[in-house]
């Protein structure tokens, strides 16, 4: 590399006599030290240049032009014309048709190595917000189409800022899902998921544990939550049950011992999950009784404090002890649990136009016709069946719910 670097600057650079030429000491130098000697001399004499090649040495994948125009507050076309001259010089690769610069990743290193911490930060905080504003498909059906905002996850995370990377895994909508997070689990890129809440996690925890921000325990513990499911859709339900331990053990010093109220929520969800995560492993008793502890909070929260936006969990709550009830023979209690879940949905479906819960309210009927059907009550259940046929017809044939 640093031959080829040489080969490309020195006549460009420093003219034809090689009097003029850095020295560089082949023998003294490993081969990275080499390198760097080199870029040493070149950034003494084009310090004009240096702000673009710092800034995609900052881009975890090709530089946009117009990304890098509007970083740099420069015309487009300026910054292809010293791109252009970067390429000449074999400092950085320019692809013109695409629109894209990239360097090697060991003048990567070198200029990320130059960059005080707060300033690369504050460069990939801007690289992952100029991704995270760009427009995404209607509906997006390849890990392609959603690149943007996984890459703009990445570079918050670079950066240290795990609040952003959570940000546009979970605030922003993708398709007929509510999140970047649903939509990788949905399309079965489980493991994708699961990483970038790894990197999330690890950067809460330095946080908490290196600068003292207890502030954040709420943000780890949902980070926790969400990786918990996407392992357990994965089937690692061990890991999964691990997340969501750590998960309810920070919600509940949180919640019962300094009085953080608003969090019941969070924590009766992290009781929900990890209640899935159980019934998978075939700890159905434990599973259940992971449900009732969800109920309870949200019963508590819906009906006692008027939290009625929160209806929608309160029913996933009592779908999911169905199942565990079912699973158990308690076929009748199962029964019950879907007729409070349908309730709840239909109320929210077909009264107040929720209709982005037709889904979970077909697996409610789908599952009550399976529990009668198992009581043998055999026109009750097809009634059920059908009823969740007409919903999935709809989102599948009429709506383009392919996944």
């Amino acid at each position: 590399l640093t031959l080829t670097v040489l080969g490309g600057l020195l006549v460009e650079l420093y003219g034809r006599d090689p009097s003029n030429y850095p020295k560089v000491d082949p023998i003294a130098h490993d081969d990275e030290t080499r390198l760097a000697h080199l870029l040493d001399k070149i950034a003494q004499h084009h310090t004009d240049r240096l702000g673009l090649l710092r800034v995609v040495s900052c881009c975890r994948v090709p530089a946009p032009t117009e990304m890098l125009a509007q970083m740099l507050d420069e015309k487009e076309v300026d910054v292809r014309v010293k791109l252009a001259a970067l390429h000449k010089w074999h400092l950085l690769t320019f692809a013109p048709d695409a629109g894209t610069a990239d360097v090697h990743a060991l003048i990567r290193k070198y200029f990320l190595g130059k960059l005080k911490d707060g300033v690369a930060c504050h460069v990939q905080v801007q690289i992952a917000r100029w991704f995270g504003e760009q427009p995404l498909p209607e509906y997006p059906q390849t890990l392609d189409d959603v690149a943007p905002l996984r890459i703009a996850v990445e570079h918050a995370i670079e950066a240290g800022d795990p609040d952003l990377a959570t940000d546009y895994l979970h605030g922003t909508r993708v398709g007929h899902f509510n999140t970047l997070s649903g939509w990788l689990d949905g399309f079965g890129y489980l493991a994708v998921d699961a990483e970038l809440y790894g990197h999330v996690i690890r950067q809460y925890e330095r946080l908490i544990a290196e600068e003292g921000r207890r502030e954040l325990r709420n943000d780890l513990a949902s980070a926790y939550n969400n990786r918990g499911n996407a392992l357990a859709d994965q089937g690692k339900l061990a890991d999964a049950v691990a997340d969501f331990d750590r998960a309810i053990e920070i919600y509940d010093t949180l919640v019962e011992q300094e009085g953080r109220r608003e969090l019941r929520n969070d924590l009766a969800r992290a009781y929900n999950n990890r209640g899935n995560a159980l019934g998978h492993q075939g700890k159905l008793a434990e599973a259940v009784a992971d449900y009732d502890r969800a109920i309870e909070i949200r019963e508590t929260l819906v009906e006692k404090e008027g939290r009625r936006e929160l209806r929608n969990d309160l029913a996933s709550a009592h779908n999911n002890r169905g199942g565990a009830l079912y699973l158990q023979g308690k076929l009748a209690d199962a029964v019950a649990d879907y007729d409070r879940a349908i309730e709840l949905y239909e109320t929210l479906v077909e009264k107040e136009g929720r209709r982005e819960l037709q889904n979970d309210m077909a697996g409610a009927y789908n599952n009550r016709g399976g529990a009668l059907e198992a009581q043998g009550k055999l026109a009750d259940a097809v009634a059920d069946y059908e009823r969740a046929i007409e919903l999935y017809e709809t989102l599948v044939e009429k709506e383009g719910r392919r996944e």
